[in-house]
């Protein structure tokens, strides 16, 4: 049995994962919308800006689920999804 602490880590954990999923997914269409466009404007130009904000939050997440396994070694242990 978990306790209380690592239980919570373990839901942070999964929405983390999750959240890398996402981020990817919101980069694919940006990168898609900017592609798509037959010429450079305004709009391709926010997309880019968007797509290179969009590319350091996985490094943040990445970073936010690195501490929280060295703190919580257990939550890597576990096959289960807190959120399922």
């Amino acid at each position: 049995m978990e306790d209380s602490d690592a239980a919570q880590a373990r839901v942070f954990f999964d929405h983390l994962d999750a959240e890398i999923d996402i981020i990817a997914a919101r980069i694919e269409t940006v990168d898609a919308l900017t592609e798509g466009a037959r010429r450079p404007n305004r709009l391709t130009d926010r997309l880019r800006t968007e797509a290179v904000a969009l590319r350091a939050e996985p490094y943040e997440v990445h970073r936010l689920i690195d501490a929280i396994v060295f703190r919580f070694p257990e939550v890597m242990t576990r096959d289960v999804s807190a959120l399922d």
